[in-house]
């Protein structure tokens, strides 16, 4: 086993956990190395790799990401032969489109699956908070109230049930053991240490390397620090009353307010 890829979609703590596996020395942990246009940290040794394979996009990181998408498990080649190190990165909806992944990925018995999950009402009041904040880290985003709409719930949870919905069929049917990870039992709430603990125990029978606890973690920190959800909104319960009164948005809220 070389590879781990986590499944997941935004605000769910994958962030935290990317820096938690990039304080493990026997990982090379790449967080979103299939985003669309996010910058993309390389070593000497990992773009000495990506250039034999022909890729000359570094400079332009919109070039460089579509190389990369078009080349998506060569560039993971590349970056475990570079260091011998197991590789770690997550998949997002807007990542990689499922027809690939099940053509490239699932076939491989060298990639281990793990799916991260969060209470799906939470990721959805995050990210609207990060849209309006503009920043994705390093703030605190407890006094950001956004007023909730059911129409971009719904776009937002159509597309995200469907996702996970996909993820679990196309896994079960690989027949391969798979793990499954969550925001809140392991990692809210939790020192790094004490996350690694319970998380590397489900991944070692995939074929993750035996890790070592380090001693230093790195950690991310938590932006909101609001612990209910219904006062993370300006108007929860005028969104909550709009929602059930719509039988579809009805569906997707019962959806997302379930923890996983």
């Amino acid at each position: 086993m070389r590879f781990l890829c986590v499944i997941a979609m935004p605000r769910t703590g994958s962030s935290h956990l990317d820096k938690l596996f990039r304080s493990c020395r026997e990982l090379n942990s790449k967080s979103e190395m299939f985003h669309g246009h996010a910058g993309f940290l390389i070593s000497p040794k990992e773009k000495a790799g990506l250039e034999a394979l022909g890729c000359d996009a570094f400079d332009d990181k919109r070039q460089f990401a579509l190389w990369r998408r078009r080349h998506a498990f060569e560039t993971l080649d590349a970056l475990h032969r570079a260091h011998g190190r197991f590789v770690v990165f997550k998949v997002f909806p807007s990542h990689l489109k499922p027809p690939m992944m099940e053509e490239e990925f699932l076939p491989r018995t060298d990639m281990a699956f793990a799916v991260l999950r969060r209470r799906p009402i939470e990721c959805f009041i995050s990210g609207i908070k990060t849209r309006t904040s503009k920043k994705f880290s390093k703030i605190d985003t407890t006094a950001i109230k956004p007023e909730l709409e059911v129409a971009d719930f719904i776009a937002w949870a159509h597309k995200m049930r469907r996702w996970y919905r996909w993820a679990y069929a196309a896994l079960k049917a690989r027949g391969a053991p798979f793990a499954r990870l969550s925001f809140e039992e392991h990692l809210d709430g939790l020192s790094g240490e004490e996350s690694l603990e319970r998380i590397v125990p489900l991944l070692t029978p995939l074929g993750f390397p035996q890790v070592k606890i380090p001693h230093k973690i790195f950690e991310g920190l938590r932006q909101d620090k609001e612990p209910r959800y219904q006062e993370r909104a300006a108007n929860w319960d005028a969104f909550e009353e709009a929602a059930r009164a719509d039988p579809q948005a009805a569906d997707f809220l019962e959806w997302a307010l379930r923890a996983p």
